[in-house]
């Protein structure tokens, strides 16, 4: 199967071969070094970097220009629309391309809620939303923003594995909640959310009370590579993708926005996509993301299985094997490529240091959190200070395989067994 011939540049999905094919090209390029962080950035797909090149070089005209480059340039960025918009099922104009997942989940919250108040003509303070307390931080500071402009936030608790309570969204839900934004995959412990339950809980509530809202968005910038993203069938009205999630290019992203929805551009100044995103769209970036999310889909399915498997053997092991070790999130019903644990009595970040010197890569929390020390996710599980400051992700990809996770857990072993080993 063939993406849609952009202007002469055929995008290939690529089945069991590609993938042994990439692995193997991923292996080579981290000589030796061990690569557990999947979660924060993965690797450019050879491919999608062949794409790419071939892109920079044939296509550096304006696609705003009315002349043969500016025209071939357009060509190719409505192609790649078409192709996100295939796989996410939703409608060409309903993509919007952007910088990444941290833009694209400011204008699906800000965004949003800025455009019903025109809309409406009725002051920010008159709204009301829901989100999690576990969120990523690009979700979480655009609420905490938000109710500095006098917006109502709940922000929904969950348990010890990161669950949250449809009940307690029912009993948060008020006439006047505008927006409700839910996480696919939680990026730190793995944490998978109902979405299609939630979906249905808003639908009742909208028929109830005779109105459009609340509208439903989801950062599912941790989901491609795993599991579907179909959003009919998801049943959300704003999807969050980042292109460096899923083996694309770092820099691009898209926000799917159903039909209907409201948005106001956050980035002003132009009239590219549609008046919605200020600035000259980077084609090559962009025909980078339609290439990895054409890839991933093909091979999802055979991947999550494979990734499931290892990551039941990481915790199997790591429980066995080293004593001071803690699993944070679910054991079961998880994202088959993050597993978080807490190694008590150690640092996590002296910890992550000490495994890079070996060779291998791990890390303590969403690098979004910045210098904050301790992960808000691993906190909102309940969990004590001991478990906050020792709390490291494991996050598996396409090079992960059995042999390196043997030589992560015999490192750890002998590192947690140590005597300089308590460290806090």
């Amino acid at each position: 199967m063939f993406l849609p011939c952009i202007a002469g540049v055929q995008l290939v999905s690529w089945g069991n071969s590609m993938r042994q094919g990439t692995q193997k090209q991923h292996h080579r390029l981290r000589e030796g070094r061990i690569y557990l962080d999947y979660a924060a950035s993965c690797p450019l797909d050879p491919k999608v970097a062949e794409v790419m090149g071939d892109a920079w070089r044939r296509y550096f005209g304006n696609p705003g220009a009315e002349h043969h480059e500016g025209r071939a340039a357009r060509e190719q960025m409505e192609a790649a629309r078409e192709v996100l918009a295939r796989h996410l099922r939703a409608h060409p104009e309903e993509i919007t391309f952007v910088s990444g997942g941290t833009e694209a989940n400011n204008m699906g919250v800000i965004g949003v809620l800025r455009a019903l108040s025109r809309a409406q003509q009725r002051p920010l303070s008159a709204y009301h939303c829901i989100t999690t307390a576990v969120e990523h931080a690009s979700v979480l500071e655009c609420f905490r923003a938000l109710e500095q402009e006098g917006v109502a936030v709940t922000y929904l608790a969950v348990d010890a594995e990161g669950n949250i309570d449809l009940a307690s969204l029912r009993r948060a839900l008020r006439p006047e909640t505008a927006l409700v934004s839910v996480m696919q995959v939680n990026s730190e412990i793995g944490t998978c959310y109902p979405l299609r339950e939630i979906a249905r809980t808003l639908r009742a509530h909208r028929k109830k009370h005779r109105c459009a809202t609340p509208y439903f968005h989801t950062d599912a910038s941790q989901g491609p590579a795993v599991c579907a993203v179909d959003c009919t069938t998801l049943g959300v009205d704003l999807m969050t993708v980042d292109a460096q999630k899923i083996y694309g290019p770092k820099g691009v992203g898209a926000l799917f926005h159903r039909r209907g929805v409201p948005v106001a551009p956050l980035i002003i100044g132009g009239a590219q996509e549609e008046g919605l995103r200020g600035g000259t769209p980077a084609v090559p970036l962009i025909m980078g993301l339609a290439a990895a999310i054409e890839a991933v889909a093909h091979r999802c399915e055979e991947e999550a299985a494979r990734l499931s498997e290892l990551r039941a053997w990481l915790i199997a092991a790591l429980e066995s094997r080293i004593p001071v070790a803690r699993l944070n999130g679910p054991r079961e019903g998880g994202a088959p490529h993050i597993v978080n644990f807490s190694f008590l009595g150690w640092d996590a970040q002296e910890l992550v240091l000490r495994m890079d010197a070996r060779g291998i890569a791990l890390s303590t929390k969403s690098v979004c959190r910045g210098r904050e020390k301790t992960s808000h996710v691993i906190a909102a599980l309940g969990k004590d200070a001991a478990h906050l400051a020792s709390a490291v992700r494991f996050s598996l990809g396409y090079g992960t395989t059995k042999g390196d996770l043997e030589r992560v857990v015999a490192a750890l072993e002998a590192l947690c067994a140590s005597p300089e080993g308590t460290l806090l």
